[in-house]
């Protein structure tokens, strides 16, 4: 039984999140606590571990980068002990975050827009109360946002920023040369505005087109860099990509703010400080508001210099169009057959357990200012590599974790999930992410 003090203390740091007019109010369900959230049921269904077990006998071979450390509920029901706990989050690791009982799972199969795209709350279904108004509601306008996500993508691909991407054929920066700022320059006075877009598209174009002529800058910039041996820094990385998601409406402060204020975190008794590189926030006013409150976060980034490290090989079948189609894109392939039946050996790329730490840890820190309900988004860039990523947990998970209560023999526990890398200096790596820095500009818009 809690004593007093410890249950003051939970009440105190209980969360309260304010919902603009356009969104439902919604209640936290104390028997729904497990529920919270229908994609961690659908990815606890779809994966097989990596780390110290077998690869899944799925037909699709789906791999997944599971917690190899669960213990079972009947052998240890201590509480964390949370006295290795680094208290700057940049020393964390994928094992410090084992350490607080959130669970990892890589789900390669998963895209970026899948991933972000979430379902239509049913009334009480995932652990919230909303009226059968407020779900129609809902649903009528994530339905408008698909179908101006379709088309504007479409029309972005009839721009000639791809054509652009592909013919700089990028494969690495250390192999960028002069023949390839010879094909950026060439593009400088292009005009990226398509035939034929409707109207209303019009100032969202005309703002890709001005973006993308700052994006063949810096990029041209930094090729610069590498045929005359200076070496790029992570800032360097951090503009390029900040630069390309603007092309898409995604905003941040990193003109104004290059370094974000320390924050500072507390599990247990462990007071954790550390910052991630860029925060893409909601920052309109709404109607009705004198001033702008603290702004909901719509995705936390971070931004290396370092490369994607790879995963362990894994059987991908060839009787599979989806899988083949995949593997020749993102994947690099190790060893492959062409007799019927036989399986081609991949390997993949992954976030390292430095970053997993790293950038987990940034999720759990601004959890709370959340745009969502249940969940938290963010993007994290190697050099050119995106990985799309999410922390879904509980307010009362995530009041577990500050408390430092968790124990490791709870069964339901947060997930931090993420995506394989897709490159945005490839032309199938771009298409593949600009439908999710479309959605989530358009997230900090409305």
């Amino acid at each position: 039984m809690a004593t007093e003090e410890e249950a003051s203390k939970t009440k105190r740091a209980r969360l309260t999140v304010k919902d603009d007019e356009d969104k439902p109010v919604i209640e936290p369900l104390d028997k729904s606590d497990s529920e919270s959230r229908d994609s961690t049921t659908s990815t606890a269904s779809k994966s097989v571990p990596v780390s110290g077990s077998s690869t899944s006998s799925s037909p699709l071979g789906l791999l997944t980068h599971s917690d190899s450390h669960e213990q079972s509920s009947s052998t240890d029901h201590s509480v964390l002990s949370l006295s290795t706990l680094p208290d700057k989050l940049s020393q964390w690791t994928r094992k410090n975050i084992e350490e607080i009982h959130i669970n990892v799972a890589f789900q390669p199969e998963t895209s970026p827009f899948d991933l972000i795209t979430r379902p239509v709350p049913c009334t009480g279904g995932i652990g919230i109360r909303v009226t059968t108004y407020d779900v129609e509601k809902i649903k009528n306008r994530e339905e408008e946002k698909t179908k101006r996500i379709s088309l504007l993508t479409e029309f972005v691909k009839r721009s000639g920023f791809l054509d652009m991407i592909q013919n700089v054929n990028y494969t690495t920066f250390e192999e960028l040369n002069i023949d390839s700022l010879l094909k950026l320059n060439s593009y400088k006075d292009h005009c990226f505005l398509p035939k034929g877009i409707p109207c209303e598209f019009e100032p969202w174009f005309r703002r890709f087109d001005t973006y993308g002529k700052g994006f063949i800058h810096v990029l041209s910039r930094m090729v610069e860099n590498v045929v005359q041996g200076v070496p790029n820094i992570e800032f360097h990385y951090q503009h390029l990509f900040d630069t390309l998601v603007k092309m898409f409406g995604m905003q941040s402060g990193i003109s104004f703010e290059p370094c974000l204020s320390v924050q500072t975190f507390e599990i247990g008794d462990v007071e954790v400080s550390g910052a991630p590189n860029i925060i893409y926030a909601h920052h309109r006013i709404n109607e009705g508001e004198k001033k702008m409150g603290k702004p909901r976060i719509v995705a936390v980034c971070e931004v290396t210099k370092d490369k994607p490290v790879p995963v362990s090989t894994y059987d991908s079948p060839p009787s599979s169009k989806t899988r083949r189609k995949t593997t020749e894109i993102e994947v690099h392939e190790v060893s492959s057959t062409t007799s019927k039946g036989q399986q081609s050996k991949m390997s993949i790329l992954q976030l390292s357990e430095k970053v997993i730490g790293q950038h987990c840890g940034e999720l759990l820190f601004n959890y709370s200012q959340s745009i969502g309900h249940g969940y938290i988004f963010g993007i994290v860039v190697q050099q050119t590599q995106v990985s799309f990523t999410e922390l879904g947990m509980t307010n009362t998970q995530y009041q577990k974790i500050k408390d430092g209560q968790l124990k490791h023999g709870d069964g339901d526990r947060p997930t931090f999930t993420y995506t394989k890398p897709y490159d945005f200096l490839k032309k199938e790596g771009l298409e593949m992410l600009m439908g999710s820095f479309i959605k989530f500009g358009l997230e900090q818009e409305q």
